[in-house]
């Protein structure tokens, strides 16, 4: 049977998670301003609800006054988290350069990204300003590709300050360098603690970092024959780690009543 296609609206966690079946709630002014003034749905039609946290509610629009919009909820959906997530570091990257990776990231199943700055990179990359702007892009790739939980995202002064940091976590950790005498395609399937790895930026990565990468148990890995730009790299390396956790699926999610 046809179904017909349900946009997705955001409703953070502390608003949506308590919420049951048949209970009514509001969108947030932007969220409305894109129901009515973008998207003009009517009254009655279906959408979704996400928080980016794992939960999805299936929602009609039961009426429109003003600047609001009155949602009944229909049934609500815990997902799991993500098993194997895939962490993705890359040097901080020109102006904009982030802004178009991001919904592809997005779309590939990338669960945290990291932006490091290294040498001789200014500093302005990892304004406030383009984190939030950085938010706001995958917060829009997700509801697009209907994913329950969004990436996290997260900057750091340095690639040392990020090292120390992945230090502590269970993921299984790698790099990309030209001359690795593996192929990252040739790896084995990501462990279900996850997979984390680092790409440097326009300049790849310097002596000194794959130095501290490899002091903290980072492997390095190559793509094939030809140099890319950083901005493919990152690209093909993220889509070939998330293919290898394609046999590590999570448990599908069932609809509750809270």
């Amino acid at each position: 049977m046809y179904m017909k296609h349900r946009f997705r609206f955001f409703m953070p966690a502390v608003a949506l998670k308590p919420l049951g079946v048949h209970d009514q709630c509001q969108l947030s002014d932007n969220e409305f301003v894109h129901l009515s003034q973008v998207l003009r749905l009517p009254v009655g039609e279906p959408i979704e609800l996400v928080d980016g946290e794992g939960t999805v509610a299936q929602a009609r629009i039961a009426a429109i006054a003003g600047k609001k919009a009155l949602l009944t909820i229909d049934e609500i959906t815990s997902f799991p988290p993500r098993h194997t997530p895939l962490i993705t570091a890359i040097g901080a990257l020109k102006p904009g350069f982030i802004d178009e990776l991001l919904p592809v990231l997005t779309e590939l199943g990338c669960d945290q990204l990291h932006v490091f700055l290294q040498a001789k990179v200014a500093k302005h990359r990892l304004q406030d300003k383009a984190l939030l702007r950085w938010h706001n892009i995958a917060q829009a790739a997700s509801k697009q590709c209907k994913r329950a939980f969004f990436p996290q995202i997260s900057v750091w002064p340095s690639l040392d300050s990020f090292i120390a940091h992945a230090s502590q976590q269970p993921w299984t950790r790698l790099y990309l360098q030209a001359g690795a005498p593996t192929a990252l395609i040739d790896l084995p399937p990501a462990p279900p603690a996850g997979c984390c790895l680092v790409i440097g930026g326009e300049k790849g990565l310097e002596a000194q970092e794959e130095i501290a990468l490899q002091g903290e148990g980072f492997t390095p890995a190559h793509l094939g024959p030809l140099i890319l730009r950083a901005y493919t790299a990152i690209l093909a390396a993220t889509a070939i780690i998330s293919g290898k956790r394609s046999n590590n699926l999570p448990v599908p999610a069932q609809p509750h009543t809270p």
